[in-house]
């Protein structure tokens, strides 16, 4: 995955070992080590906070067959924040993710097929 956010850039990185940020061109192991519980919370969370979710239209990106939605979450203590999904029409996984809440905008891309290892 790989996210941008007015002018910073990151790179964050999920293996069996763990998850890994890298910054200022270094790669660390996160503090933050997600479970299963934790990432089923954060799930339901957002299944409550989502309005307005719609198809937005439907492109090939890699080749791949995506279909696109546009959606409104609410955080606690943050304006709303207007989402826009690329999700696989074969495997239904997300693909890429653009936020903007505010003046910040993130995008998210996620490569499934890529060969990562645990930094050393």
């Amino acid at each position: 995955m790989s996210g941008r956010a007015g002018t910073e850039a990151g790179e964050i990185m999920k293996t069996p070992e763990g998850m890994f940020v890298k910054r200022d061109g270094r790669w660390a192991k996160s503090p933050v080590q997600l479970t299963q519980k934790d990432r089923a919370d954060l799930i339901e969370y957002g299944r409550k906070n989502i309005s307005n979710c719609k198809l937005f239209g439907k492109e090939t990106r890699d080749g791949k067959a995506m279909a696109i939605y546009t959606y409104n979450q609410k955080a606690p203590n943050l304006p709303t924040s207007d989402i826009k999904l690329w999700i696989g029409t074969a495997d239904g996984l997300p693909h890429k993710l653009e936020v903007s809440t505010g003046d910040k905008n993130v995008t998210q891309t996620i490569d499934y097929s890529a060969a990562i290892k645990a930094p050393k």
